[in-house]
């Protein structure tokens, strides 16, 4: 059983989606602002046309106020401050030895594949195929510097949106299924790290600076 079959027999096993509520998430963030990811960045029109004809089969299954960009998260970092006071703060420190570590993993640019419709109890999501195992490369170089909090298993994918409520999964399967179309190729130049608030659902990523898999470095955006 690979690692899709895997999360759609424990999709079956759920027996309902996960109903994403808004709150306030104080008990998590306790103040801080911003939470932090690696993820890359997907901005290509196939997908976006992919995205909109799946997001309208789902319908009101999904929230309608999801604003994520497209994006394949590869670590989740936790809030970025100067120095890590927390377990869960990301600190300068932290970003700075990942980035030796990034560039020592010897990672280029490569390639990957967004492929079939598959679904988490708490988000639907097409799958990602990565046959040069880059993927598991980067992760690997940034948990020897900052090993991610992790209850489940990672599997790569990019989210179509989140679930609104609790809704038997034999009602959304044919959701599922229906997003069949063949495979979109990707070259995936950098990775970025990327914040979101911690205390709004779906809300838009913001990015902080980018790695280079080129010229194996940090890149900072340019201010205006």
């Amino acid at each position: 059983m690979n690692a899709g079959q895997r999360v759609r027999a424990e999709f079956l096993a759920a027996g309902t989606t996960y109903a994403n509520r808004d709150g306030d998430f104080s008990a998590w963030h306790r103040g801080r602002t911003h939470f932090a990811v690696w993820a890359i960045a997907v901005d290509d029109p196939r997908l976006t046309a992919r995205l909109a004809e799946a997001r309208l089969r789902f319908g009101t299954l999904l929230r309608g106020d999801y604003a994520r960009q497209p994006h394949i998260t590869l670590q989740v970092c936790g809030f970025p401050c100067r120095q890590a006071a927390a377990t869960d703060d990301y600190g300068l420190d932290r970003l700075a030895g990942q980035a030796r570590r990034l560039a020592a993993s010897g990672v280029g640019p490569f390639d990957i594949a967004l492929g079939a419709c598959n679904s988490f109890a708490a988000a639907p999501f097409f799958e990602v195929a990565d046959r040069s195992a880059s993927l598991a490369r980067l992760r690997d170089a940034l948990e020897a510097e900052h090993a991610e909090e992790r209850s489940v298993p990672y599997v790569p994918h990019l989210t179509l949106g989140l679930y609104a409520a609790e809704t038997p999964v034999a009602t959304v399967l044919p959701c599922i299924d229906a997003c069949v179309a063949a495979p979109i190729a990707l070259r995936v130049e950098r990775i970025e790290l990327m914040a979101y608030e911690s205390s709004v659902i779906g809300g838009p990523l913001t990015t902080l600076c980018s790695f280079d898999l080129a010229q194996r470095r940090i890149v900072w955006p340019r201010l205006s």
